[in-house]
Parts: C-alpha cells; sequence; structure tokens
C-alpha cells in the first residue's frame, strides 16, 4: 500500500516535514505502483469530490435509519462502530439480527 504527499514549499512546516520524510522514505515501491500512483494523482481533484459526494450520500442514508438515530444517542461504546455495521449489512439486516445482543438491533 502506497500514498503520496504533497508539501507547499511556503507552508510553515515544510522544511521540517520534508526533512522527516527523506529520513523516513524508502524508495521500494515497483514500477507498477508509480505508474498507478501517478495515473490515480491526474484526476484526484474529481475523484476527490466524487468520493466526498458518495460520502455525503452514505451519511445521509445513515441519519436517517431510526437504528443509527437511537444508538448514537445512547452512549454505548460501539455507537461509532454501528453506521458501518448498518451499511455493511444493510441488505442482510434480518441475517444479523441473529447475531445481535441488543433487542430491535435490526429494526429497519
Amino acid at each position: 500500500m502506497g500514498g503520496s504527499a504533497i508539501l507547499n514549499p511556503e507552508g510553515r512546516y515544510y522544511q521540517h516535514l520534508k526533512s522527516a520524510f527523506e529520513a523516513d522514505c524508502e524508495g521500494n515501491y515497483w514500477a507498477e505502483e508509480i505508474m498507478f500512483m501517478e495515473r490515480n494523482r491526474r484526476d484526484f481533484v474529481t475523484r476527490i469530490e466524487r468520493i466526498n459526494d458518495n460520502a455525503e450520500a452514505i451519511c445521509n442514508v445513515l441519519q436517517a435509519h431510526l437504528l443509527v438515530k437511537d444508538d448514537l444517542v445512547s452512549g454505548k461504546n460501539f455507537a461509532l462502530t454501528l453506521p458501518y455495521v448498518v451499511l455493511a449489512y444493510y441488505w442482510e439486516l434480518d441475517w444479523a439480527a441473529g447475531f445481535r445482543h441488543v433487542s430491535g438491533a435490526a429494526s429497519h
């Protein structure tokens, strides 16, 4: 797994960050990985806009779901992970209800 960062030479911490990256960077990428990273950076802004739009749509669906509304205000430790579980098992909530420990967990 790889990634990239763009440092602003005018930024306050540019030199510190640049030095840290240079000290920790290992140039052990395969040529194909570099080609994919370069290709993916070409439409970065468009992809991020699409990701943001999709994330907002997912948030809207989850916020409208009664299970999320009820349990996010309950103060339980699992409250933050619940939206992800609901999303992952949305079409299988009845099946997943067989494994629940909270009554009404599969009401949808």
